[in-house]
């Protein structure tokens, strides 16, 4: 997420030739102002968001207490996804309802993992009696691996992919091993972002899948983008432009990235970053906590195909929600036929994220045909992260998802 605060604000700010809004608003400048020598120097970096920051996902789920284990699927074009299970000592685990949660664009199942207690999404479920399955998708820090062809190949075939083939190849595999293992016919899905994207991507253009789904929550679904706001906008439409130069890998997560998270994320009781995050993914108030902002993003971005911003940029520039054009002079595809899903689904929004706007939801709930709630987030300025990483999303969102869930079980 740093890299890509950082990057979404160079390209609003100094290639679209926005910077004037931006020094406008007060936002970015009156922050940077904010980074002093004197401060920098007198910083007393905490140690354990050190510890935090390079921790994977089994040893922040131990760290919290509860238990894990791995495992890896392959997909049927040869992608190795490693697939994290998270749940409760208290509880037998033969007794565990599944649960899948799929992570959004350039993150990992780490966001389900960082907050302590129920303030996470997977403990949350983990204390509610459920086996909670993280898979990461493609090209990210845990799936990055592949039976024949190599991620180290830059442009190369392995990042010829994008949010499509999460949806038709990689979910199925992850799916299908769930139901194999626990003896299940149905699974609950929560995707937050793109991974409620795919979700809509599988059951539509594979529509076998809608028998094999409880339900699918839907959180700051990515879907029809023909409202998106500032600077979003304009940052996607920028990255339409680069298909010449698909196939490549797009911030992974690194070091440096680490290290300056820790840092700039410090400053000022997290002013800094704050103020970047508010800028692209919407206002927050009183969800974040502070002292915890260097440790999401040092773990986010954490690494995907470029292919997937271009899609999407061509989503918002040709206002569309299909495949991806492949080739400059390529016709808009027409969209995904998501009036053919049948599974229950349930969508939570807020206004106040730049991502989904209301007139966007509104006509992705009018062509599915089996959705059971839309919950609109109105009392409280909550943005697209807030979903996974707000203080209060247990008691905002999380909680209705489990009330749902228990309606659905019969």
């Amino acid at each position: 997420m740093m890299s890509y605060v950082f990057v979404t604000i160079i390209i609003a700010g100094v290639i679209l030739n926005e910077i004037k809004v931006v020094s406008a608003k007060g936002i970015l400048l009156n922050s940077i102002s904010l980074i002093t020598f004197p401060k920098f120097m007198d910083l007393n970096l905490n140690p354990a968001v050190k510890l935090l920051c390079d921790m994977t996902t089994d040893q922040l789920i131990k760290y919290y207490g509860y238990e894990v284990d791995s495992y890896n699927v392959t997909t049927e074009d040869g992608y190795i996804l490693t697939v994290f299970r998270c749940y409760s000592k208290e509880f037998a685990i033969d007794e565990l309802e599944p649960i899948l949660l799929q992570h959004g664009m350039m993150d990992t199942s780490d966001s389900f993992c960082l907050n302590p207690g129920i303030q996470s999404l997977a403990y949350f479920f983990a204390s509610k009696k459920y086996l909670v399955y993280m898979p990461n998708s493609r090209g990210n820090r845990y799936s990055r691996a592949h039976q024949t062809l190599d991620p180290n190949q830059i442009p190369g075939e392995f990042w010829d992919f994008s949010f499509t083939e999460m949806g038709v190849r990689d979910l199925p595999v992850v799916i299908d091993s769930i139901l194999e293992q626990t003896g299940m016919e149905k699974i609950a899905c929560i995707g937050h972002s793109q991974g409620a994207t795919i979700f809509l991507i599988l059951l539509s253009l594979r529509p076998e899948y809608n028998d094999k789904i409880k339900l699918v929550s839907m959180m700051a679904p990515f879907s029809y983008m023909n409202n998106v706001g500032f600077p979003l906008n304009a940052i996607l439409e920028f990255f339409s432009q680069l298909l010449p130069f698909k196939d490549v890998e797009f911030v992974p997560n690194s070091l440096l990235q680490r290290t300056m998270s820790q840092i700039v994320c410090q400053i000022d009781n997290g002013t800094i970053c704050n103020s970047m995050i508010n800028f692209v993914l919407g206002p927050s108030v009183n969800q974040r906590n502070n002292s915890m902002l260097p440790v999401y993003l040092c773990h986010l971005p954490a690494g995907s195909s470029i292919n997937q911003f271009i899609h999407f940029g061509q989503e918002v520039a040709r206002k569309y929600f299909g495949p991806m054009i492949r080739n400059i002079l390529g016709k808009t595809p027409k969209d995904f036929p998501i009036h053919r899903i049948t599974a229950p689904i349930s969508i939570h929004y807020s206004p106040t994220d730049p991502h989904t706007n209301t007139l966007d939801i509104e006509k992705l709930r009018s062509n599915l045909q089996n959705v059971i709630d839309v919950q609109e987030i109105i009392d409280v300025k909550f943005d697209h992260v807030d979903f996974i990483w707000g203080a209060h999303a247990h008691e905002i969102v999380y909680s209705r998802i489990y009330k749902l869930l228990k309606n659905q079980i019969t």
